[in-house]
């Protein structure tokens, strides 16, 4: 954003997310899919699967229906506010991502 390139920053954000999606799937235990199968509806599903909080789930469903998929196509392209509005939903989906993270893992060892 800070070069004014909003598209890229809001791609970049949404990556950004995938990993944390990832590690997530990781601490839960969840299962790695095969190659084919990596995307956000099935890393979602795995998160759900396992116990991630409804509120999460349904978080990271609207950020993939609403606006990841969406960016992925050429001729989607994101204002500067839009990108500062995705940046801003990522990040509370990041911290509520580690926050579940944190409590299973405090959860798994009693």
């Amino acid at each position: 954003m800070a070069f004014d390139l909003p598209t890229a920053a809001g791609f970049h954000i949404a990556r950004a997310t995938e990993s944390v999606i990832t590690k997530a799937m990781g601490a839960f235990g969840c299962p790695q899919p095969k190659e084919s199968q990596r995307n956000w509806g099935v890393y979602i599903k795995a998160l759900e699967d396992a116990g991630a909080s409804a509120t999460l789930v349904h978080h990271l469903r609207q950020l993939k229906d609403l606006h990841r998929n969406p960016l992925i196509h050429p001729e989607v392209t994101l204002t500067q506010l839009e990108a500062q509005q995705l940046w801003s939903m990522c990040t509370s989906a990041m911290i509520a991502m580690i926050t579940e993270i944190d409590s299973h893992g405090a959860s798994q060892s009693v």
